[in-house]
């Protein structure tokens, strides 16, 4: 695994716990484990592409597997049919018309309709987002040269959803905790703190 790569995924496990509170990791986590094999599909094909492009932007593949390869979309479909409220349900599927309507002030078409590369640099944008929420729709249109109108509050919450699935997804699978994060069945001597330059990894097991 390049540096880059394995540097990008670290950070990433390690701000996972800014984007999610501790109650929710506890219940997705949970959730993951208690999903009946027999959970039915809850997205239609668009938002399905939608929500695998997504997760492939944020953990794309390389010379390890990305978020699609893993199994994450299928994975947070799921956890939204089995573990989310009616409310968060639509909640979340409502955000994919959010993100379309953001897709078409950007690029004038749907999200599944844009290049892959406008795809990206939306998805980018969103992201940088996420801490400056209160000018994100003047930077919004300025970037794009768009009109005004963008429900900035409900996508960059749809979009701090999907990463935060994504991340969590990814992790507890068996790439994740072992081709990325550092993985023992037993671990060894407990030490409370070491610098992360000295094992390369943060650990999947501690």
């Amino acid at each position: 695994m390049s540096t880059n790569r394995r540097d990008f995924l670290v950070n990433a496990s390690l701000s996972l716990s800014t984007l999610l509170s501790a109650s929710s990791f506890s219940k997705m986590a949970l959730a993951i484990e208690n999903i009946p094999a027999n959970t039915p599909g809850l997205f239609d094909a668009e938002q399905k592409f939608d929500l695998a492009q997504i997760c492939e932007i944020i953990i794309p593949q390389t010379d390890t597997p990305g978020a699609i390869e893993v199994g994450v979309p299928k994975l947070i479909e799921q956890i939204v049919a089995f573990a989310f409220s009616p409310e968060e349900r639509n909640t979340f599927i409502a955000g994919f018309a959010k993100l379309n309507h953001a897709a078409k002030l950007a690029h004038h078409n749907s999200f599944v309709k844009i290049s892959a590369g406008e795809r990206q640099s939306l998805i980018s944008f969103i992201n940088s987002g996420v801490r400056h929420r209160n000018e994100f729709e003047d930077r919004f249109a300025k970037a794009f040269n768009s009109s005004k109108g963008l429900d900035s509050a409900a996508l960059l919450q749809f979009f701090t959803s999907i990463k935060s699935l994504t991340l969590l997804c990814f992790f507890r699978s068996e790439v994740g905790a072992t081709q990325v994060l550092q993985y023992k069945p037993i671990p060894g001597s407990y030490r409370a703190c070491a610098p992360l330059k000295e094992i390369g990894k943060t650990w999947a097991t501690r």
